[in-house]
């Protein structure tokens, strides 16, 4: 039945306008068009973008674009149906939102990446969703671009979810609806200039990207719980300043690089990561942001996050680490950013010179570095221990951590931390730290309370 509704829009024995003077409109009982929906989406956006400028080469090649699939890909990448007080928005819900379409007045025309309220989301992205079909006039896009518009525009929106209960309450702390927001709003500032909004360079991570902010809250909770512990932090600092960490030789590098890409390779898929292009290739001589993430969120400019490796796995100072171990340590920061600016919704009255040196939302303190660093020292003592077929419970002496007057072997955390990772699977490496067994572990070593082992009964290397 649906087939033959949707059949009949192509033929010339259906029409929905008058041809005649003073002759009524036929109008689609509201039944029936929710029944054709599905099958009209894939236009519903371009209904008034027929073009003659575009080739028929260039339309056949996105003409078949499946917006039920996208849809459904992105319920799944985003574990959708798997959330307890929020749920998405239905297929049928989003094509309403396209189809029918009536924003409020735009008001807010601050490039600050924070929504202020649930109104507020809602201005900016029904507004974006305006812009979306508008941008379908411009003459500055080929028709594969603007095709591009509508089905990042279409993703966004499928990500997004509403507490239950509701029709349209919207959790503004939600990672997806951040990035929702944040697309629509970058939507309404550039327009049709598709290098700003649609770019995508090589380690360039944006509001795109399922990984950006996936953990944040996780990270959150993490740096408040600490405060009650004042080990940690002790120990956070010393752990992340101590060199010996690094117990990789040169010597050893390239089997170990090969070895830790098997072991990213098998990280990404416990994290069940699909998003692409996430890092790029450089060195540490030609490139200061090398083997760390920059992350961008001030107002008037777009928020964003660059993520470069060095290729051989070179770290400052000469150390090395291999490349794989610096990727999944990175990515573990990407997932603990929040994807919104530095910015608090009270500051969206506040002018731009008010706003320009607020202070990071993201406390980029030794906390922060925690957990991704345990997880480096653990992954590289055992793929150094692999290379040299020493059993991976063994504790070697890479060097110490003081605390006061009490010495704790690297070898010793090391071995520890692994035994955590496969005693707490969680996917959230700050939330695997925020174990109770773990952090009350981490502040009796920051405390020098914990006695460690004496170097006698380590293993040489």
């Amino acid at each position: 039945m649906k087939a033959d509704i949707y059949s009949a829009f192509l033929t010339n024995k259906v029409k929905v306008f008058a041809t005649q003077k003073d002759v009524k409109p036929f109008i689609l009982p509201r039944k029936i068009m929710k029944k054709a929906a599905p099958f009209l989406i894939a236009s519903a956006m371009t209904l008034t973008a027929c073009s003659p400028k575009q080739s028929s080469a260039e339309k056949s090649a996105v003409s078949d674009v499946n917006y039920t699939e996208i849809y459904q890909q992105v319920i799944e990448q985003y574990n959708l149906m798997s959330l307890k007080e929020k749920e998405p928005f239905s297929q049928q819900e989003i094509n309403e939102m396209i189809i029918h379409n009536n924003p409020p007045e735009l008001v807010d025309f601050n490039f600050n990446h924070c929504p202020e309220n649930v109104e507020n989301f809602w201005e900016i992205v029904k507004n974006g969703i305006k812009a979306t079909k508008q941008i379908q006039h411009s003459s500055l896009l080929s028709y594969k671009q603007k095709k591009e518009y509508e089905i990042v525009a279409y993703k966004m929106l499928s990500q997004m979810s509403r507490i239950k209960g509701t029709k349209d309450a919207i959790d503004l702390s939600d990672y997806n609806n951040l990035k929702t927001f944040l697309y629509f709003e970058k939507l309404l500032r550039y327009g049709d200039d598709y290098e700003k909004v649609l770019e995508k360079d090589d380690g360039l991570i944006n509001e795109q990207f399922e990984l950006f902010g996936r953990y944040y809250k996780d990270y959150e909770a993490l740096e408040k719980k600490a405060q009650n512990f004042a080990g940690v932090r002790k120990f956070a600092y010393e752990l992340y300043n101590n060199n010996d960490r690094f117990m990789i030789s040169y010597q050893d590098s390239a089997q170990a690089n090969k070895l830790s890409k098997r072991v990213l390779e098998n990280w990404m898929k416990q994290q069940d990561i699909t998003d692409k292009n996430l890092w790029y290739l450089t060195t540490v001589e030609d490139d200061g942001f090398a083997n760390a993430v920059a992350y961008w969120h001030r107002r008037g400019s777009t928020l964003e996050l660059s993520l470069g490796i060095d290729n051989r796995g070179n770290i400052d100072e000469g150390d090395f680490s291999p490349v794989g171990a610096i990727l999944i340590h990175e990515l573990q920061h990407v997932m603990q950013k929040k994807p919104a600016s530095a910015e608090k919704p009270s500051d969206n009255k506040r002018t731009d010179d008010e706003v320009l040196f607020i202070s990071s939302n993201f406390d980029d303190s030794y906390i922060s570095e925690l957990g991704p660093t345990l997880y480096s020292l653990a992954v590289e003592d055992r793929i150094y221990k692999h290379i040299k077929g020493i059993k991976e419970d063994k504790i070697l002496d890479y060097g110490t951590l003081k605390f006061g007057k009490t010495k704790l072997k690297l070898g010793e955390v090391a071995v520890w931390f692994g035994k955590m990772i496969d005693k707490y699977p969680e996917n959230s490496v700050d939330k695997l730290v925020a174990k109770d067994e773990v952090l009350q572990q981490l502040n009796q070593w920051g405390l020098g309370r914990a006695s460690a082992l004496s170097l006698s009964q380590s293993v040489e290397r």
